[in-house]
């Protein structure tokens, strides 16, 4: 139910709590947050902060959330349902929500299956080479082709550094190559050479046959570093 009328924001891969993130949609002028898109439904929600509505005052919070770090001098009304840490969803969103995002369903849950595969194919550590499974591949090359602006064209040194950059947040030094993942894009259509071989452009219709439009935000390094966590995590408490 978010219409953008004008303008771009600019989205910021903010950490959080979980270890996933979040996207923050900012102005890229006043640099206001505007709304966020958070790890459980990915693009498909869009949270806006009251802040920016004409008449914030007629949204109060229906729960106060994380006040375990909240300042001695915040001070919440007497009666209103604080929880030290997250929500549970389920027993605080109102009915009308609850049905919104059961509608969204199928989006939501596209976007977490892919977040699944990603976190399967991270939960060893970096990736060591170029995976086995197609759906693995599959998956890769429809994020690595959405790390290419439609409409911009991109040299070969450069298609390169920007795939390298981004491969270096997830794998080993000597696993998944730029090279490889490069050819493999132009194999399947995701990048496409002009006449004289010196140019490539992503060809963004063809990423939705690869991987869902929300999860196309999903970013490989964050998730690597949210499974690390979880597994030390677990660690800690099995040492317990």
């Amino acid at each position: 139910r978010v219409e953008r009328l004008a303008g771009e924001p600019e989205l910021v891969r903010t950490p959080s709590e979980s270890g996933y993130g979040q996207l923050v949609a900012r102005c890229p002028s006043c640099r206001i947050a505007l709304w966020s898109h958070y790890a459980g439904s990915g693009p498909a929600a869009t949270f806006v902060r009251v802040g920016t509505l004409d008449e914030p005052d007629r949204c109060p919070p229906d729960v106060h959330i994380f006040t375990r770090s909240k300042q001695p001098w915040v001070v919440i009304p007497e009666g209103a349902l604080a929880v030290a840490e997250y929500y549970d969803r389920e027993t605080c969103w109102p009915a009308e929500s609850l049905e919104r995002r059961r509608a969204m369903a199928p989006r939501i849950e596209a976007y977490q299956a892919a977040l699944a595969d990603l976190k399967r194919l991270l939960a060893n550590g970096p990736i060591e080479g170029w995976p086995g499974r197609e759906g693995d591949q599959r998956l890769l090359m429809g994020l690595a082709a959405g790390r290419f602006v439609p409409g911009e064209a991109y040299t070969e040194r450069q298609a390169s550094d920007r795939l390298r950059e981004w491969l270096a947040g997830f794998c080993t030094p000597r696993g998944l190559d730029h090279v490889t993942l490069r050819r493999a894009l132009v194999d399947a259509g995701l990048l496409v050479r002009d006449k004289a071989g010196t140019a490539y452009a992503v060809n963004a219709a063809r990423i939705a046959d690869f991987i869902a439009a929300d999860a196309r935000v999903l970013d490989p390094a964050s998730i690597r570093e949210a499974v690390r966590r979880e597994r030390e995590s677990r660690k800690r408490e099995r040492a317990r």
